[in-house]
């Protein structure tokens, strides 16, 4: 046997081995994030929204039209207090954190109202729900059943919060559309960035998680809940508001970013929200670190 011949079969032997055990490193992976979807998959909830938005500028008078749309919501009381993506409730909210002072100008208002709401388990069962509380700052919302429920609902812990560090692989849950039949989905991804001011957020690095995935909540390996997927939005440059709008459609725009907002500050927000719908379930008790930076 030449030299040859041996270290050829050396290198196809260890190459072997390393493909067998990034295979078993995979796999590992894909059954821990099954295990995890399965033990939360029950709380994680499709919430049916009919939503309606109001367009009016000077001299051309109001319009109205009417949309509907299936969101993922996380339930965290039994009562069945469930905790969605603002964004996900009213699409306008974006464009007016960042483009607040451009619309002023042109003196366009944007105006969106839920109509109804109802809240979809995983056996089908459909419950009426109501928003209760908003924080715009934070791009959360809540909602309650209209009615007590009869049995508690399935959900999750958010008291003892997973800390991901940078680059660890973290898995969120998800409620498909209609068309999959409202199936649950699992996204597997790792943390790009821990921002730490003026509040600690995760960032994920985009391996599947976009705007469909709002309101997902998202576990560590060992389990704990690190928090919920949600869009940050800040204020774009003067007279750039459009191509952030733009850019952020297209998934390149850089004042608005997919966060996951730890479970500790979901619970603070979600500690506040009342028994039953105000007539303006708005969140005006933010603290100054909950402010988006705003750009000049």
């Amino acid at each position: 046997m030449s030299y040859r011949f041996l270290r050829i079969c050396v290198v196809m032997t260890a190459l072997c081995c390393l493909v067998t055990t990034q295979r078993a490193v995979a796999d590992t992976l894909a059954d821990t994030a099954r295990a995890i979807v399965s033990n939360n998959r029950d709380a994680v909830v499709t919430v049916r929204l009919v939503i309606e938005n109001r367009y009016s500028m000077p001299g051309r008078g109001t319009q109205t039209e009417e949309s509907r749309s299936e969101i993922t919501g996380t339930v965290i009381d039994p009562s069945g207090l469930v905790v969605v993506s603002l964004f996900t409730t009213d699409p306008a909210s974006a464009s007016r954190a960042m483009m607040g002072a451009e619309l002023e100008q042109m003196g366009l208002q944007m105006e969106t109202e839920v109509k109804s709401a109802d809240i979809l388990l995983a056996d089908s069962t459909e419950i009426p729900a109501t928003v209760v509380l908003r924080d715009r700052d934070l791009d959360l919302a809540f909602l309650r059943p209209t009615e007590p429920a009869e049995e508690p609902f399935v959900a999750l812990d958010l008291t003892n919060g997973g800390t991901p560090d940078l680059l660890d692989p973290v898995v969120a849950i998800t409620r498909l559309g209609r068309v999959a039949n409202r199936a649950h989905g699992a996204l597997l991804d790792r943390v790009e960035a821990v921002v730490d001011r003026p509040r600690t957020f995760y960032v994920p690095a985009g391996g599947g998680m976009n705007q469909s995935s709002l309101g997902a909540p998202v576990f560590t390996l060992d389990g704990d809940v690190v928090g919920i997927l949600l869009l940050r939005t800040v204020r774009a440059p003067r007279g750039r508001g459009m191509m952030g709008m733009m850019g952020m459609m297209g998934g390149g725009a850089d004042n608005a970013v997919m966060i996951v907002l730890p479970a500790e500050d979901v619970l603070e927000v979600a500690q506040q929200a009342p028994e039953h719908a105000e007539e303006d379930p708005d969140d005006e008790a933010g603290e100054e670190d909950t402010e988006p930076d705003s750009e000049e």
